[in-house]
């Protein structure tokens, strides 16, 4: 029998971190978690109720590609962008959202820029893909500027993906600064994926939302109901583009995976009518308590959204993130090293605080008594 060959685009994935600290962790029941960005609340009622009423309703046959139109027509008027020329596609997770837009946009030879520290899946749906990837330093203060895009950008340069707040430091990027990057982008003919599935949790004064839009039509908006609604099980995500972007992503959607769950999209029908205002205080105390306690212990730059910290290993440690990773496990808390989020360091750890207040806590004193040499 002649022996069968992988693709070689299917040979750059590997195990992801997530998994093998997931399976670690099942072994080591004891030792806190602080890997995953996974919420700790539950799905709120008015979902909840809609996910039932659809069930009974028998509202779970096959959907439009594009998705519900009444769901589609909420998200829209709740963004409030002010464009009459959006559309929105739903779609099985944000990192759905993704794949289907690389493989819309991008061809083989094509450059995508992803800002370096990144969220690891960007890395992995481009390389699953074939395309080729180039990633902007940001480091130490992890804010992608202008002057960064514009030494990257070559005549191959398709998309940028933007992330704010950023998985994994916690940043915001500058309004300003990203309004002059998509302005620079559009007159160049490269999109912007800008990915915002962490704007609710937004711990900054300046609540307004930043709108992309108001800076070129070359821009993919991502977002979901993972975090703010506590539902990442449920996949359910959606993007906002021109309607010519969302005509021909849907088309390629439809060759991929149909539609998203249709029971899901009408349970998510019900997103207006929950009040997030409890579920972010209770998160911005939970940021506030993780600067407080870890301030002089460790470097790190605030938590302006979302819920990671990316702390630098204390340089008298004399260890790289992941070495202090399997320090810290063995001493009961799990974090994941900076290395898996970036190809240029492996000076960091991120840190999610999604866990309770008493998990939270004990976590806090295993990380200080690690940076005090105890």
């Amino acid at each position: 029998m002649k022996e069968f060959v992988f693709s070689p685009e299917a040979l750059t994935v590997g195990p992801s971190p997530f998994r093998v600290l997931a399976d670690k962790l099942a072994v080591h029941p004891d030792v806190i978690n602080f890997t995953i960005g996974q919420p700790d609340f539950d799905v709120p009622e008015e979902i909840k109720k809609e996910l039932c009423a659809a069930a009974y309703e028998q509202r779970h046959g096959y959907g439009a590609t594009a998705g519900v139109k009444g769901l589609r027509d909420k998200i829209l008027a709740a963004k409030n962008f002010g464009k009459d020329n959006l559309d929105v596609q739903i779609t099985t997770g944000v990192q759905g959202g993704f794949f289907t837009a690389f493989r819309t946009f991008v061809s083989t030879g094509e450059e995508v820029l992803i800002p370096d520290p990144y969220y690891l899946e960007y890395k992995g749906a481009t390389d699953l893909l074939g395309l080729k990837v180039k990633l902007i330093n940001t480091y130490p203060l992890f804010k992608l500027t202008l002057e960064m895009v514009k030494q990257a950008v070559t005549e191959k340069t398709k998309v940028l993906v933007m992330n704010s707040p950023n998985n994994p430091t916690g940043v915001m990027y500058d309004k300003e600064e990203m309004g002059k990057i998509i302005r620079y982008l559009d007159e160049k003919g490269v999109v912007v994926f800008y990915d915002t599935i962490y704007q609710e949790f937004n711990y900054t004064a300046d609540k307004v939302p930043f709108n992309p839009f108001n800076y070129g039509n070359n821009v993919v908006v991502f977002d979901g109901f993972s975090k703010a609604y506590g539902m990442p099980g449920w996949r359910l995500g959606y993007m906002i583009a021109d309607k010519r972007i969302i005509e021909r992503t849907t088309y390629v959607q439809s060759q991929i995976h149909s539609c998203a769950s249709t029971i899901v999209q009408h349970a998510a029908y019900a997103f207006d009518r929950v009040d997030l205002s409890p579920i972010i205080e209770r998160y911005r105390r939970r940021r506030d308590l993780v600067e407080k306690e870890l301030v002089g212990f460790y470097d790190f730059v605030p938590c302006d959204g979302g819920f990671y910290f990316f702390l630098k290993v204390p340089e008298t440690l004399h260890m790289t993130g992941t070495q202090f990773c399997d320090y810290a496990f063995d001493r009961g808390a799990a974090l994941l090293p900076g290395g898996a989020f970036s190809s240029f360091h492996d000076t960091h750890v991120r840190f999610s605080f999604t866990a309770n207040e008493e998990k939270l806590a004990a976590g806090l004193e295993i990380l200080k008594n690690i940076a005090g040499g105890k």
